[in-house]
């Protein structure tokens, strides 16, 4: 029984798709400070969470940091409806309308030394679709989007929704990443932001204010990079080209075939930088042509089975290592 390897071309093959799009929603308020007697308490709302969706549940708790709620007296209502079973707590639960509409929220609290304080905010639920587009490698016949690896290059475009803005180029986009902000600040219209993916899982804070400063929402999204897969296609004369990816065996039915090996998610160029690749039969290394990427198997008599492995490694970023093997069966 013995199992050899054949310098063969180049045999393209097929694909598992994948896509990677992040749907996210943000709101709008307008804020009005707690007046007592005319005098600015230094107090309003504080949302959970600070970006919610439309049609979701949301937290509004009462901040006023110079006057005591110790005993007073508190009252809710949004649209002008009391809301009774909130009477004196200092927070509230709300659920948000559909997108496009909005809420107005109000506290009137009555302190026990008298006078009135009123806190208002108006809530309307907008939407931001977040696409994450990375610049990785992906096989030609690949028909989903590539999934971004650490340290390559990736790019995050925000389409906002914001009810009374028909044209959101002129907004102000301020992105972060981590503690980190792109861009030196906020830039009118810069709903792309492209930078290297970081090596750990990340957060990308997005805020979106208007020429006044008002915000009119935001996002953050976590940015997780992709651990690199890798895929086996064969072609074989009498079946021709397989239409989904090898599984982890393989029965050799004829005397040969050809295996292509495919990395998903790593540098663009990573075949021209000298990468660390080659094959292996049972742990020993195997000859193949002038496409590392690609081997023909061929049976020289005899039954019995292999494990056929194929290893490959970006020579200046050690997080785009992947290796993988199959057993392959012949008769």
């Amino acid at each position: 029984m013995k199992l050899c390897t054949y310098i063969g071309d180049m045999v393209r093959l097929f694909i598992i798709p994948a896509l990677i799009i992040v749907g996210s929603l943000l709101y709008t308020s307008s804020l009005a400070s707690a007046q007592v007697g005319g005098l600015d308490t230094g107090g309003n709302f504080r949302v959970s969470p600070t970006y919610p969706q439309p049609n979701s549940e949301l937290t509004i708790s009462l901040e006023i940091y110079s006057l005591s709620l110790d005993g007073a007296s508190i009252r809710w209502s949004v649209d002008g409806v009391a809301l009774s079973d909130s009477d004196n707590a200092r927070t509230m639960t709300l659920t948000t309308g559909p997108f496009g509409t909005s809420q107005s929220v109000r506290a009137t609290i009555t302190p026990q030394n008298g006078g009135t304080v009123i806190v208002q905010e108006t809530i309307a639920p907008s939407q931001i679709d977040m696409i994450v587009e990375a610049d990785t490698r992906v096989p030609s016949f690949y028909k989903g989007r590539a999934l971004p690896a650490s340290d390559e290059p990736v790019s995050i475009t925000a389409i906002p929704h914001i009810p009374g803005y028909i044209n959101t180029s002129g907004l102000m986009y301020k992105w972060t990443l981590g503690s980190t902000v792109l861009f030196g600040g906020p830039v009118r219209g810069k709903t792309t932001a492209s930078f290297t993916m970081p090596k750990r899982q990340s957060t990308l804070f997005l805020e979106i204010t208007n020429a006044n400063g008002t915000v009119l929402g935001g996002e953050a999204i976590s940015l997780k990079p992709a651990t690199p897969e890798l895929y086996f296609y064969e072609h074989n004369p009498l079946r021709g080209i397989t239409e989904r990816a090898l599984s982890d065996t393989l029965t050799l039915v004829d005397t040969e075939t050809t295996v292509r090996a495919e990395p998903y998610f790593v540098a663009q160029n990573i075949f021209d930088v000298g990468p660390i690749a080659g094959w292996t039969i049972d742990g020993q290394n195997a000859n193949y042509g002038e496409d590392v990427r690609t081997l023909t198997l061929r049976s020289e008599g005899g039954s019995g089975e292999a494990r056929v492995g194929f290893s490959l490694t970006h020579p200046q970023l050690y997080l785009q290592s992947v290796q993988r093997n199959f057993l392959i069966h012949f008769e």
